[in-house]
């Protein structure tokens, strides 16, 4: 589910909503919501990768090495560029991953067959797109560029980093890269690499940003809710205890079942992302095929 075209916001409403739910107990002190990051990362992490932003930045590569963003979770996909046009930048990192730059493709048409993209049935791996890096507060362009061809994984480590569905993984090229701690780090000296990854992103309060989906909200807050009458349970008198025990099994059912419609909305894939992934299983083995001239 997780894309560049899903919307995410803060927690902040949600967790409001919660807290008002619980209003009597946080009112007496006996509930705080100095847990709800650390729930709310949990929640997040269950549904893996699925809950990220999918951001695209150009990665300035000198000296076999570039700078990974600060919001960097995991690839999605590596690409090797062809630079045509670049202005003189001071600080190219700094400028590449700023808030004030597009990255934008130049038409939504396939190279190869000139289809739109929606209807283009070629493989993801072998297009080559154009990209324009622009400021939002100016016209004009300061970098132009060009995909090449997928990089290669080099070691189990970088594919530890690369998403189940990373078009990188099976690609077999001369050009390969590793990832290691905020380094992407390559086999050629100089270039430039058009990097798509999922990304963490957080609001003004340190929150993570979370999907803008009803059934992730929903699996969020009973979630939070269960943890709360959790922490009432383990610190109820013998008066309140099964009254405070009824409440807590219900909670523990119901998120549990929102989080098995959480988990379905979040996996699902547009026809795009089933075209793409079946062409990369198709070609996942094909380094294994012997052939025989």
């Amino acid at each position: 589910m997780a894309n560049t075209h899903t919307k995410f916001i803060s927690p902040s409403s949600l967790f409001a909503e919660v807290k008002e739910t619980f209003f009597s107990y946080f009112q007496a002190g006996a509930l705080d919501d100095v847990l709800f990051p650390t729930w709310l990362s949990f929640c997040l992490d269950k549904l893996k990768r699925t809950a990220l932003k999918k951001k695209a930045t150009f990665i300035t590569i000198n000296n076999y090495k570039g700078d990974l963003p600060e919001d960097f979770d995991s690839v999605y996909a590596a690409w090797l560029c062809d630079v045509e046009y670049s202005q003189p930048i001071l600080n190219p990192t700094y400028h590449y991953f700023s808030k004030d730059i597009t990255i934008e493709r130049v038409t939504n048409r396939c190279d190869v067959c000139q289809e739109e993209e929606d209807s283009c049935s070629c493989d993801p791996c072998e297009k080559q797109e154009k990209f324009f890096v622009t400021k939002k507060r100016m016209d004009g362009i300061i970098l132009s560029y060009k995909t090449l061809r997928l990089l290669e994984p080099a070691s189990l480590p970088t594919l530890d980093k690369c998403h189940n569905d990373c078009l990188n993984i099976g690609y077999s090229c001369p050009q390969t890269f590793t990832i290691d701690g905020c380094d992407f780090n390559v086999n050629f000296f100089q270039g430039g690499v058009h990097l798509v990854y999922y990304a963490k992103e957080y609001d003004d309060h340190g929150y993570q940003l979370i999907p803008d989906d009803v059934y992730i909200k929903e699996y969020i807050s009973k979630f939070l809710k269960f943890k709360l009458y959790e922490k009432l349970f383990n610190s109820t008198t013998d008066e309140t205890f099964n009254q405070i025990r009824l409440k807590y099994d219900y909670a523990n059912n119901d998120y549990k079942q929102a989080f098995v419609q959480a988990s379905i909305q979040a996996k699902k894939q547009n026809k795009q992302q089933m075209l793409d992934s079946l062409k990369r299983n198709k070609r996942r083995f094909h380094k294994l095929i012997r052939r025989s001239y």
